[in-house]
């Protein structure tokens, strides 16, 4: 999953989108992407990929496929023609305003923007013709996404997944940014805002931290009260039921230097499981 060509963009559409990354082909096994603090704009040039989640079933993925929050990893193989990937990482809350579509619509599935949007037919149009120079297709990505409705957050929605995400407790964040909600209405806003709950959100927190951690080599297996967990017994276990593989498992898989945090190579040619 090492990527060619690298955008950050936090200044279109009013911060929406975070990064833009190019992967071009040849990846010959397939490969697990992990659960991302963002919605994911994917374009698929060549043949198409598949998907397969935890029931292991694998399905086509749209060409321009947009793809919500999700505390769970999913599997991807591309075919021999598959000539690579376009990804814009996109703030859930702006999904609504870019798309049409709103993250609490999105969560756990793939939306086809080909099919909803005409901007998603314009897009596929510009990118075949920039595919052999990815410099330029990630400008005409940024471009594109540039000209999209600007999207307006929820500031105390955002103020309250903000907290969450960098480890304090629910209860706490919602007394602080909470002023003039319930709690229900808060939840309900969060959810249509980011697709998840709040406890999912805060789950996304701790592992997105612990994956870092990991690719910077700055984790160890000895920590008895790991940051955000219990003790290390609920970190091991909720990172596995994250990622399909223990810590350990996503460092030696990380071994061979790949660029992405948010993904790893599977065993085998047919999608079998990652050591654990």
């Amino acid at each position: 999953m090492t990527a060619t060509a690298f955008l950050r963009q936090g200044a279109i559409s009013g911060g929406a989108v975070a990064e833009i990354h190019h992967h071009p082909a040849g990846r010959t096994r397939p490969y697990r992407r992990l659960p991302m603090p963002w919605a994911v704009l994917a374009i698929t040039h060549g043949a198409l990929s598949e998907v397969a989640g935890l029931d292991g079933v694998w399905r086509p993925y749209p060409r321009l496929a947009l793809q919500g929050l999700s505390d769970v990893w999913t599997d991807v193989r591309d075919p021999p023609s598959c000539r690579g990937h376009t990804l814009a990482l996109i703030e859930p809350w702006a999904t609504e305003a870019m798309f049409g579509i709103a993250a609490g619509e999105l969560a756990g599935r793939v939306a086809d923007v080909e099919r909803v949007s005409p901007w998603g037919r314009e897009q596929l149009a510009e990118t075949v013709d920039l595919e052999d120079d990815p410099e330029c297709l990630l400008e005409a990505v940024a471009r594109r996404l540039g000209a999209l409705p600007t999207p307006q957050p929820d500031a105390q929605i955002v103020a309250f997944a903000k907290a969450l995400f960098t480890g304090a407790g629910t209860g706490s964040v919602w007394r602080e940014v909470g002023a003039g909600l319930s709690e229900r209405t808060l939840r309900s806003r969060f959810r249509r805002a980011y697709g998840v709950s709040p406890k999912q959100w805060a789950r996304l927190g701790r592992f997105s931290a612990n994956l870092r951690r990991l690719h910077a080599a700055a984790w160890t297996p000895d920590v008895q009260d790991p940051p955000g967990y219990f003790d290390q017994s609920h970190e091991i276990r909720e990172f596995r039921r994250m990622a399909g593989v223990t810590p350990g498992g996503y460092r030696a898989a990380k071994t061979g230097g790949e660029a992405s945090v948010y993904a790893i190579e599977l065993t085998g040619s047919t999608g079998a499981p990652a050591p654990a």
